[in-house]
Order: structure tokens, then sequence, then C-alpha cells
């Protein structure tokens, strides 16, 4: 069964006018880290449209599959990620959270 991670993180554009380096420099090495291990994205830097409730001004939505939980935590624990998780603790503002996909045919 497939696993997401989706991410809440600032809108570099917004916020400062344009991405810096760092953040283009994370964005680089998250995504060769999520490629080796499996996942792929579905919605990448989004400006969500809320139709019920509020969506922060400022802020983008992004969704990445993996192959399974154990792929993604994997991932999680990976010396690739790592490595982009430092930069991205210095330089973008983000949420992130697990959610399990469904078993296709169940409610």
């Amino acid at each position: 069964m497939a696993a997401y991670l989706i991410v809440d993180a600032e809108d570099l554009v917004v916020e400062s006018g344009g991405a810096d380096g760092r953040a283009d420099e994370y964005r680089a090495v998250a995504q060769a880290s999520i490629d080796r291990y499996g996942g792929r994205y579905l919605v990448r830097g989004a400006s969500p449209v809320a139709v019920e409730g509020d969506w922060p001004d400022g802020r983008v939505l992004t969704v990445i599959e993996f192959p399974d939980r154990a792929c993604l935590e994997r991932w999680r624990g990976s010396a690739e990620y790592g490595q982009a998780a430092a930069i991205r603790k210095i330089s973008i503002d983000a949420r992130m959270v697990i959610a399990d996909g469904v078993i296709p045919g169940e409610c």
C-alpha cells in the first residue's frame, strides 16, 4: 500500500522575493534522495485553493508518494535525506505528515 509524505512549506518566491541558493540546494538533494527510495512527486510546490476553511498565504503544498511505508521510512532514515533535511531546517519553514494510502477497493 502506498504511503504519502505531505508537506506544507513556505513559498520562498513569496517570502523572500525569490528562492535562495540553500532552497535550490535542498530541492536538488531531496529530489535525488526521493528518487533513490522509489518516491515520486504527485504535487510539488503548488499553491492550494482553499474550498473549505483557510490556507495561509505564502504557503505551498507538496505530496510525495512512496511504494509503501517501509520505503518512506527507509528514505527518512537515510543519510541522503539527512543531508537534505539539514539544509531544509536552516532554509525552509515546513511541516510534514505521513499518511498511508488505502488498499484499492477499500472504502
